[in-house]
């Protein structure tokens, strides 16, 4: 289990990696990079940062971790000014493949045909039943 302590660090890393990232603009905005979570040792020497891209392909992620790899130190040094603590982690970038599973199943259900049910059909349905 996760410390408060570690939690609170995570979040912070998050939130400055996600405002270099937002900041450097790969490729002018071509494609959209969110940091998901990142996940930090405990003696804060290293933190795994998992990103996902969107639109998801092996071509563009491959590109956008060889970009985020390329300006890590750069992140890491305005990471240590910004936020006070005992050590700055090295940076490890890793695409997380939940959202593009996520997706993935949507596209299916979608191809499917299946139409929205509402709130609404649901709550009259059950009524006529009492």
């Amino acid at each position: 289990m996760t410390s408060p302590r570690m939690l609170r660090v995570n979040e912070l890393l998050k939130r400055e990696v996600a405002n270099l990232i937002e900041h450097e603009r790969y490729k002018d905005g071509m494609c959209l990079i969110s940091v998901r979570n990142v996940i930090t040792n405990p003696e804060l020497t290293a933190s795994k940062v998992m990103i996902s891209v969107m639109p998801s392909n092996e071509e563009t992620e491959t590109a956008v971790i060889k970009f985020l790899l390329g300006k890590r130190r750069d992140f890491q040094k305005k990471i240590a000014k910004a936020v006070t603590m005992k050590n700055t982690p090295v940076l490890h970038f890793e695409i997380d493949k939940l959202c593009a599973a996520a997706d993935s199943v949507l596209n299916i259900i979608n191809d499917l045909g299946l139409k929205d049910v509402s709130y609404d059909d649901i709550s009259h349905d059950e009524d006529s039943e009492l």
